[in-house]
């Protein structure tokens, strides 16, 4: 799969689908775990990683603005019944299948937006991270995900963040 460094993409998938409501019991939306296995200077990681459609669908913008070629298709936006259970675990294994059609691109799945996107912004290498202004700072990532076996450090600045801080 993907390998930057020391750190290698062994694995994504989107194994679960969940129905959240907004905060002040706003209305329903659906959130997609992202599991992601990976090695880092020998060391295997595992985390999980939650996002929502709409995330999808601002990465591909992102990665396509960059010029990534051979990017697949993203599952196109429903309006009505989007919520259906149906219609949810079919678009879990479209989701799916996008992730891992993107770590065929080397250079798509190594970029700064795809790597903030499954929460693995810490691996990034510094002298790329201007590819992509945007970058969500390195601690927001790590809130939905967790390591297994090891607390997540904190880094102090994404942008001077060369090594492994889980290693």
């Amino acid at each position: 799969m993907t390998t930057t460094g020391d750190f290698s993409l062994l694995a994504i998938t989107v194994p679960h689908v969940s129905l959240k409501r907004g905060s002040n019991g706003g209305s329903l939306f659906a959130v997609f775990e992202i599991k992601v296995e990976a090695n880092c200077s020998g060391q295997r990681l595992q985390w999980t990683h939650h996002r929502r459609y709409t995330d999808f669908m601002e990465l591909h913008r992102k990665l396509s603005h960059l010029g990534f070629a051979g990017l697949p298709e993203l599952p196109g936006k429903r309006l009505m019944n989007n919520l259906a259970e149906q219609f949810l675990q079919k678009r879990r294994a479209q989701l799916e299948s996008y992730l891992q059609q993107t770590t065929n691109s080397p250079e798509a799945s190594t970029c700064p937006s795809f790597m903030n996107f499954i929460g693995a912004v810490q691996f990034i290498d510094a002298s790329e991270s201007s590819r992509d202004d945007n970058m969500t700072n390195f601690p927001y990532a790590m809130r939905s995900g967790r390591y297994a076996g090891t607390k997540p450090a904190r880094a102090t600045d994404v942008d001077t963040c060369k090594t492994c801080v889980i290693c």
